[in-house]
Formats: C-alpha cells, sequence, structure tokens
C-alpha cells in the first residue's frame, strides 16, 4: 500500500487533513462502505435504506426504556420470574422487540453480496449474538419452562433453585449493549467517546500527580497529627491519611467541617491542610477538567472537519458522476476540471463550504502543469485548503513559496521571449534603416547623373 503523509497541525498529535500519495485512491466513508457491502436486491436495498436504520435505532431505543420499566416494575410490585406468567403488556412488548431485531438481523443476513462477509463485519457479529441471547431468553427459555411446568406455571421446587430464572433474566441487560449503535448515528456521542479515549493518558499522569501529592501530604498529616485529637480520627496511619486527604480534601466531602475540626487542635495543622486543597482540589482537578476539554475540543474540530471532507468528496464525486461514472475516483483532466467548476450546482456548493472560487481558478496552470492530469485525492485536498477560515501554515508558505517561484520562473520565460523579440525587432530595423539609407544614397545619385546628363 501507498504511503501516507500524514500532517499533524493540533495539539495531541491529532491530524486535521491526511493527505494520501498521487496515486492513491480516495478512502471510503463508513456510510459508503456500509452501502458498498449489500447488494442491490430487495434485501440488500432495505438493509441500505436510511429510513430503516433511523427505525432500528428508536426501537432499540424503546427497547432501552422498556427494559427500565420492567426493573422498576419488577421491584415495586411482586412478579413471577418467568416471562409467560408475568403481565401482558410485558409478554406483548418482549415478542415485538424479538420479532423486530430477528427481523432486522435477517434482513442484513440475506442483504450481503457475499453472505460469509458477514463474519468480518464485526457490528453485524455484535448484533447477531445479541438477538441470539435475546431470541434464547425470549422465546426458547421460556417455551422450555413452560413445557417443564406443563402449563400450570414454573415454581422454585420444579427448577430446583429460583436463582436460576433471575440469573436467566439478568441476559435481558446484554440488550442495553445495542444502545452503543447510538454513537454511529449520533456523531457527539462518539466525539465524546473519542475524546476521553484520547484524554486517558493526560488523565493518567494528572492521577499520578495527585497521587503523588496525597503520599506526600498524608505521611506529613500522620506524623503531624500524631498529638492531637484529630489524629486519631482522620490520621490514625498513612492509608486512613490519604483516604481523609482523597474525600475531604480532594473531593471536598464535608470538608468545612473537617476544617473546623482540625483548627480547633492546630491553627498550624489547618493551615496545611488548607494548603492541601488549595494544590489537590483547586489545582489538579481544575487542571484535569481543561486537560479534558482541550482535547474534546481538538477531537471535537478533527470530527468536523472530517465530516465536511467527507460532504465535499460526496458531493464532488457527484458533479463528475454526472459527466463521467464509470471513472468518477481517477484522474481529473483540465477540460473536466472546467467542467466541475461550470457545473451548475458547483458554484453553490463550494460557497457553501467558503471556499475561494477565485482563487480556486487562478490556481489551475498550477494545478495542470506541462500538460498532466490531477488526481481526485490532490483535487479534493485543494478544495479544503483553500477554505477562508483556514490557517495558514509553514506547508502554505511553502507551497506559496513554490508557485511564487514557478511564476517568476514563467514571468522570466516570457521576458526573455520578449527580448528576443525585441532584438530581432531591433536588428530588422537596423537592417531596414541601412537600406533606406542605402536607397537614400542611390537616388542622390541618379538625380546627379540626370542633372549631368542634362
Amino acid at each position: 500500500m501507498p504511503n501516507q503523509r500524514i500532517y499533524f497541525e493540533k495539539y495531541h498529535g491529532l491530524s486535521l487533513v491526511a493527505l494520501q500519495e498521487a496515486d492513491a485512491p480516495v478512502e471510503q466513508t463508513d456510510d459508503e462502505k456500509e452501502k458498498a457491502k449489500y447488494s442491490d436486491g430487495y434485501a440488500g436495498t432495505l438493509a441500505k435504506d436510511k429510513r430503516f436504520e433511523i427505525a432500528t435505532i428508536c426501537v432499540i431505543l424503546l427497547n432501552a426504556v422498556g427494559i427500565g420499566v420492567d426493573a422498576d416494575y419488577s421491584a415495586r410490585f411482586p412478579r413471577p420470574e418467568n416471562l409467560i406468567e408475568g403481565p401482558v403488556g410485558f409478554i406483548i412488548a418482549e415478542n415485538f422487540f424479538a420479532t423486530y431485531f430477528t427481523f432486522e438481523i435477517l434482513v442484513r443476513f440475506f442483504g450481503y453480496k457475499v453472505t460469509y462477509h458477514c463474519l468480518c463485519d464485526a457490528w453485524f457479529v455484535f448484533d447477531a449474538c445479541l438477538v441470539f441471547l435475546m431470541v434464547l431468553e425470549t422465546w426458547v427459555i421460556t417455551l422450555l419452562l413452560y413445557s417443564v411446568s406443563g402449563g400450570d406455571g414454573v415454581s422454585a421446587e420444579k427448577m430446583g433453585n429460583a436463582s436460576i430464572l433471575r440469573v436467566i433474566r439478568l441476559l435481558r441487560l446484554t440488550r442495553m449493549a445495542r444502545v452503543v449503535r447510538l454513537m454511529r448515528a449520533v456523531p457527539e456521542l462518539m466525539t465524546l467517546v473519542k475524546g476521553m479515549w484520547v484524554a486517558t493518558r493526560s488523565m493518567f499522569f494528572t492521577l499520578c500527580l495527585l497521587m503523588i501529592f496525597l503520599y506526600g501530604f498524608g505521611i506529613a498529616f500522620t506524623q503531624l497529627a500524631r498529638d492531637f485529637s484529630v489524629g486519631a480520627i482522620f490520621f490514625p496511619n498513612v492509608p486512613a491519611s490519604m483516604n481523609t486527604l482523597l474525600l475531604h480534601g480532594t473531593f471536598l466531602e464535608d470538608c468545612p467541617r473537617v476544617i473546623n475540626l482540625i483548627g480547633d487542635d492546630s491553627f498550624w495543622l489547618r493551615c496545611v491542610f488548607l494548603l492541601f486543597v488549595l494544590v489537590a482540589s483547586l489545582t489538579v482537578m481544575n487542571m484535569l477538567v481543561g486537560v479534558i476539554v482541550e482535547v474534546v475540543s481538538v477531537v471535537s474540530s478533527v470530527e468536523k472537519e472530517s465530516m465536511r471532507a467527507n460532504h465535499v468528496k460526496a458531493c464532488l464525486l457527484d458533479i463528475i458522476a454526472d459527466f463521467r461514472p464509470t471513472a468518477s475516483r481517477g484522474a481529473v483532466s483540465r477540460d473536466e476540471f472546467m467542467t466541475i467548476m461550470k457545473a451548475p450546482g458547483a458554484a453553490v456548493r463550494f460557497k457553501d463550504f467558503n471556499v475561494d472560487i477565485t482563487a480556486l481558478h487562478d490556481h489551475i496552470p498550477a494545478f495542470f502543469e506541462n500538460g498532466c492530469n490531477f488526481n481526485f485525492p490532490a483535487f479534493l485536498d485543494t478544495v479544503m485548503s483553500l477554505r477562508g477560515h483556514n490557517t495558514a501554515t509553514v506547508k502554505d508558505m511553502v507551497d506559496m513559496r513554490k508557485f511564487l517561484k514557478a511564476q517568476r520562473a514563467e514571468i522570466d520565460k516570457h521576458l526573455a521571449t520578449m527580448e528576443q523579440k525585441l532584438q530581432r525587432m531591433q536588428l530588422q530595423q537596423s537592417k531596414n534603416t541601412q537600406m533606406i539609407e542605402a536607397n537614400k544614397m542611390r537616388l542622390t545619385e541618379f538625380k546627379k547623373r540626370d542633372s549631368l546628363s542634362s
């Protein structure tokens, strides 16, 4: 695979734009990958339909709400452990959810272009396992228990231990894992999760710093409070001192009462405790919050940039596909580039993305130097780099320097050509002048001869 050149333009090393090599194909978006794995048949068309995905997410949310209602009802009112002896509303709801999710997983299964590729799809395997557990708990085990009881219900004596049913009921908690699919539909949730993951390293070292303060001040308070009554209550040993400092000095649980009790025994001990509160709670913890906010801000900007780039790419591909549907991802010639620029919706879309169309048009000679074609990845990167709100980077300055050198070379070439033409014109003019002077001399001689002959 060709190497990728990634330009890191943000704190924490997150890249805003990943530029691929000139011969590299454009990477497909998640939606394009999701649609590409399904066929054009009835099941594949339904699986690719956005409305079907939204309906599935709504049912997942309803299922999550139903699990909460079920748990709250079971805690408030006595209810049999098995489903078939429960209220009718819960029976209908459980069978509806099991039926819909089974239908949804079958549609996705039969919608694949190649059936065994479903085993390579992590999301499908994850959802299939959860649906299997749901079918097992809702239908298979319920019918098994009903057949064992002979239609009279299942008693604890017949089952041997009613806790088995409670364990089986815990299987429905696995359905809550399907809520993870919301992150694919709601980018903001994915941004928060990525922010938490990126901030893990910074959080770890911040907590290490907090542990160092807890350990150091814990040793100090264990020694200093030994002769006071609060020492036996809050600081009897180092672990207990660290626990007191963590709960009352860092998390500020009942902090004023603890400070007053310490101050009643020793004013200086109270000052040391206030110093720890200043260092741990007001400095380290707020620094941790600041790190998390910074990381989430960077991740959010990266995600927005990625979504904007994918949207621009989709729009450009639609424009190219109108006049070249079979090779929309290949190299773009100068004529095709001009066709894109003159397309009815291109100017509006470029304006929506704050792209400087004038600058894009002015760069055409640089794009197609020596008659070469302009590949689509480079074209997409150029469009994204010509937005008005972009910040100038060192790369931009280097590109400007190259552009100015190329323009200067072009101007020097034109000047040299003009100078050569001027020299040829001057040479021709000097020859013409000499011819005029020679003709004048000849005319003068003819006149003299005429006068002598007459």
